[in-house]
């Protein structure tokens, strides 16, 4: 069993990290977004990155938008959730066409889910 313990949520911005996660990670789709995820044993934190690409939008101003709100629903449920524990994960969030109109609530609640169920985190 994964070693879950409080560890700090940071920033994944590096190409390089994105496109390793795409190729080896696991994938969970939901209707406000797709979460991509990949256990990173050597590391000591979870890194979270965020996408939102011209297909998504072709307005900069949704696509920013979106970000936002990935920005949001991550802050709710991660970093001030005093509770949350996960693995080192390296985790992208890709934004969808319903992003900008799904409401809060629900994706907060479909990350949870996805985070207990795929990922192994606790919150």
């Amino acid at each position: 069993m994964k070693s879950l313990a409080s560890i700090p949520v940071v920033r994944l911005k590096k190409r390089a990290d994105f496109v390793r996660l795409r190729q080896r990670g696991g994938k969970a789709v939901t209707k406000g977004f797709i979460l991509q995820y990949l256990a990173q044993p050597e590391l000591k934190e979870v890194r979270v990155g965020f996408t939102a690409t011209k297909k998504m939008a072709k307005s900069a101003v949704v696509r920013n938008r979106a970000k936002r709100r990935l920005k949001a629903v991550v802050d709710a449920v991660m970093r001030l959730n005093p509770n949350f524990k996960c693995a080192p994960t390296d985790i992208c969030l890709i934004a969808r066409y319903s992003t900008c109109d799904v409401p809060f609530d629900k994706m907060v609640k479909d990350l949870k889910r996805v985070l207990k169920a795929d990922v192994g985190a606790e919150l």
